[in-house]
């Protein structure tokens, strides 16, 4: 197999690319990139204050500054999240509605009609089975929905809100993810993140093609996030490769890990 990161390619398959295929292959990296970006903020703390703190130093101060509006972003949907949940509760819902039939009250003594309010629709004693189930899975759907749409809306508000942080520090923040496995001392990113994303581009020949391909369209035309995903790669292979050269004439197992000069790699 291959091991380089946009090597040169036969024209032919090149050709033979899809708007689909850079559609999927973008999205087979944007997915492996997210996990791997999680997995980074879950054992960044750990790693960077932990026992071992002092071979993480370098890349602690190359994107130790990125990580709060990360967090930030990860509160925020929590907190719209748990929200919604706690306002979908039917205890809280007959609260509010307790609430808003003594506010009206309150504010006009005219009408004597209650307010009515609409509720799911009850079994009552009169209705067959059939209906009665009928009536239960379709609320049971509808709380499904309503589940999935409070996450999906949730993620939405938290990632929006880390993007809004970091929008300013864009370009910098690209360039220091892009060579963050090149530091000296160790990597959470290179250990986390690097895995992944090898495994996906070596196993992946539509997204080599596609790399490949927008490595070689003229400078003015590349997909800047192909090319940032593309050098984040060549920057993973060659940690991966210094690792494994390492460890060969050192005698060690892979699992030991490998602490990189003060100079980082080159």
């Amino acid at each position: 197999m291959d091991r380089s990161i946009c090597s040169d390619s036969d024209d032919q398959s090149l050709t033979k690319l899809s708007a689909s295929d850079i559609s999927a292959a973008k999205q087979s990296l944007w997915d492996e990139a997210g996990q791997g970006l999680a997995d980074v903020l879950v054992h960044a703390r750990s790693a960077w204050y932990g026992e071992q703190a002092v071979y993480y130093t370098r890349e602690r101060e190359r994107l130790g500054s990125y990580m709060p509006p990360f967090y930030y972003g990860m509160a925020a949907t929590a907190f719209v999240f748990v929200g919604f949940r706690i306002t979908g509760l039917v205890k809280v819902q007959e609260w509010q509605r307790r609430v808003w039939r003594r506010w009206k009250r309150n504010q006009t003594t005219e009408s004597a009609s209650p307010i009515t309010v609409q509720q799911s629709s009850p079994v009552t004693p009169e209705m067959g089975y059939l209906e009665s189930k009928r009536i239960r899975e379709r609320e049971k759907a509808l709380q499904s929905m309503k589940l999935i749409t409070d996450l999906l809306v949730s993620i939405s508000v938290g990632f929006s809100g880390t993007l809004f942080l970091l929008e300013a520090k864009r370009d910098v923040i690209r360039s220091d993810f892009e060579e963050a496995p090149l530091v000296s001392g160790r990597s959470v990113v290179a250990e986390q993140m690097c895995p992944g994303m090898l495994r996906l581009y070596h196993e992946n020949v539509s997204i080599q093609n596609v790399l490949r391909r927008n490595d070689q369209t003229a400078a003015a035309l590349k997909d800047r996030n192909l090319t940032s995903f593309a050098v984040f790669l060549q920057n993973c292979q060659k940690r991966h490769d210094y690792e494994a050269r390492v460890r060969k004439e050192r005698g060690k197992s892979k699992e030991e890990p490998i602490v990189v000069p003060y100079n980082g790699i080159q």
